[in-house]
């Protein structure tokens, strides 16, 4: 019979090996949200496309006819110039063109023209129609992390949603091979029926076990407008409905700055970054949040990886997803959290601040920290961010001689960003670089 000792070591090796799994879980996540942000910057760069026409309309033309076409296109140019000009004085009489007046196949050609050009500028923008698909693959994407939570929430506490209580008729029961099967089949038919739910139905899942949604998610009012505009393109073709002011309302938004019924929201490129940004840190704080209910006895790994998104997200310059994440580890660690990881998320949340542009405001909390004791790292990260730069200088070049500092670090993260912006060129020569073996700052 194995003692109680090897049993406690199972039980916790099994412990580590399920929060890699919540772990992985997120960083598909991340990884799915930093795809959907790679492409909203193809779409910043898309100013449409050209009006591009048929290319065989012309070439059966004659130089005369062409120029003849010349003529009647600059005609037709500057009539819808004037008509448009607000300058241009008079009414404006019109303009006859007649094709008793001009080469018959020339007129038709120009007729041709007119009419599709007219068709292709009723048409929407390639950047509006991927706008709308973005931002219904993003809410997608949160959806599906969802999903996943759940599946392996019921796949350890099956009892939450009382899988182990369901019924299976017998025609299910021959497809399947084993008490197991059965059990996934029961948590796959569960997770489904979640799915099909609103986001008021997960709310109510989650707190199950005391994670609440809304606190997770950093700004509940903005998170529930992006699933509510989500409904909107996918409804209403954009146009605001009484239900999805509703929905605002009830999730505490301020009254006058909601739309007026009717009104068409396209998600613009900024809209979908910041919305990026939002369920990016949500997603990595619901993962955390979920783990560390679920193994109260073991915290510390979710909110280092949590922590750890934290950091990639500030040199991925997701600045508002750090931010985000590191103000609500903040809540969460109160007391919790060894003194190493308080100086992560403190150095992390001031460098998110300072390249969001909160400069004097972190200048002065740097200022105020209290570092008697710390580590020389952290007490040179305090340096740094209340701008005492000759002294960073120093801190950088020991820290550096003793392995505790890269220079490439210096040179790159975006925590000494301010650093490089004061120093410039001469940041080089401060730290003993110069010539070939200087690597560019831009």
């Amino acid at each position: 019979m194995p003692n109680k000792q090897s049993i406690t070591a199972t039980q916790n090796d099994k412990f580590i090996e399920d929060q890699k799994i919540f772990h992985y879980i997120g960083e598909q996540h991340y990884s799915f949200v930093s795809g959907c942000l790679s492409v909203i910057d193809t779409i910043r760069q898309d100013d449409g496309p050209p009006l591009s026409l048929d290319p065989n309309l012309t070439k059966h033309l004659t130089k005369e006819q062409s120029a003849e076409l010349k003529e009647l296109s600059l005609l037709f140019a500057r009539h819808v110039t004037a008509s448009v000009d607000s300058k241009s004085k008079g009414p404006d009489e019109g303009l006859t063109l007649s094709s008793e007046d001009w080469d018959p196949e020339v007129f038709f050609v120009f007729e041709k023209m007119i009419m599709e050009a007219g068709r292709k500028v009723k048409r929407p923008e390639h950047a509006a129609l991927m706008s709308r698909s973005m931002l219904v693959i993003l809410v997608s994407g949160f959806e599906t992390l969802m999903t996943d939570l759940a599946t392996k929430i019921l796949q350890i506490r099956p009892g939450i949603s009382k899988v182990e209580e369901s019924s299976i008729t017998l025609s299910e029961l021959r497809n399947l091979d084993s008490v197991d099967d059965a059990r996934d089949h029961l948590i796959a038919n569960t997770v489904e029926d979640l799915a099909r739910g609103s986001i008021e139905d997960w709310i109510k899942w989650f707190a199950r076990f005391d994670v609440d949604l809304k606190k997770v998610t950093g700004d509940w009012t903005r998170f529930r407008e992006i699933f509510a505009r989500r409904n909107l393109v996918v409804h209403t073709n954009g146009k605001v409905s009484s239900q999805y002011l509703s929905v605002l309302k009830d999730a505490n938004a301020e009254v006058e700055t909601l739309p007026i019924k009717g009104t068409v929201l396209e998600p613009t490129v900024e809209y979908l970054e910041s919305s990026c940004q939002l369920m990016l840190a949500a997603g990595a704080l619901l993962v955390t949040s979920v783990s560390m209910k679920l193994f109260p006895t073991s915290i510390q790994s979710p909110i280092n990886w949590s922590l750890g998104v934290a950091e990639i997200a500030l040199e991925e310059r997701n600045f508002s997803c750090s931010l985000d994440i590191t103000r609500k580890l903040s809540e969460l660690c109160k007391g919790r959290a060894d003194l190493i990881v308080d100086c992560r998320i403190r150095s992390t949340s001031w460098a998110a601040r300072t390249m969001l542009g909160e400069i004097d405001s972190v200048s002065a909390e740097a200022s105020a920290w209290d570092i008697r004791g710390i580590d020389p790292l952290y007490a040179h990260i305090k340096s740094v961010f209340e701008q005492d730069y000759d002294l960073a200088l120093k801190q950088i070049n020991s820290l550096t001689q003793s392995g505790r500092l890269k220079k490439v670090s210096v040179l790159t993260s975006n925590t000494y960003e301010p650093l490089r912006r004061h120093l410039g060129e001469s940041l080089f020569e401060r730290l003993g670089l110069s010539g070939a073996d200087s690597p560019s700052t831009k």
